[in-house]
């Protein structure tokens, strides 16, 4: 768990201490990382790490929440004729992702897509304010939907990744957008 508080100082801790577990992580596995070693690399002492963590993973895990709080704010601020586009909000996702990949490939090194699972349904809310109007169930029913996104989200981004991140934004979203177009009426998403 993360107890980063909302100051100035907090913040730039956590963020020291991200870059300096992201760069240790190049050199070596996170079963293999000491606080010590990332504290090191941060230029942060060991209490600043504990002040603000319980253990390396939650660096990760509140980069992640971070990202997705920052992608959906900036879906939110698009123009309506961009958010409207057909498959803008996925593109916009990918490209976002892809552009900070480097928490996805953490992620999927010490094999916790999880994370990023969580964080989509944690901040699902946002995303729920965009597409309910639009998607015709019952409230309770949207929990599924949602754990549906969640999922085909993941799995896209963890595909991306194990595929050398060749694709890019358009290519994804096009390719989802296809599967799930040909898929239509046909009992294959089992």
């Amino acid at each position: 768990m993360h107890h980063v508080h909302n100051d100035k100082r907090s913040k730039t801790s956590a963020k020291m201490i991200y870059e300096g577990l992201i760069s240790c992580l190049k050199e070596k596995p996170m079963s293999q990382l000491t606080v010590k070693e990332i504290t090191e690399r941060a230029r942060v002492g060991r209490a600043t790490f504990y002040r603000n963590f319980d253990e390396p993973v939650d660096v990760l895990k509140l980069e992640c929440d971070r990202c997705f709080e920052e992608v959906l704010k900036e879906f939110s601020d698009l123009s309506c004729e961009q958010k409207r586009k057909r498959g803008g909000m996925l593109t916009h996702f990918f490209g976002y992702w892809m552009e900070h990949s480097e928490i996805l490939e953490a992620l999927f090194d010490i094999n916790r897509m999880d994370i990023i699972s969580e964080c989509h349904l944690k901040h699902s809310e946002m995303i729920t304010a965009e597409f309910k109007p639009k998607v015709n169930m019952r409230s309770e029913d949207y929990i599924y939907f949602m754990s549906v996104r969640t999922g085909i989200m993941t799995s896209m981004l963890t595909a991306w990744i194990k595929t050398g991140k060749r694709k890019n934004a358009d290519e994804m979203t096009d390719l989802m957008i296809k599967m799930f177009d040909d898929a239509a009426g046909e009992d294959i998403l089992i």
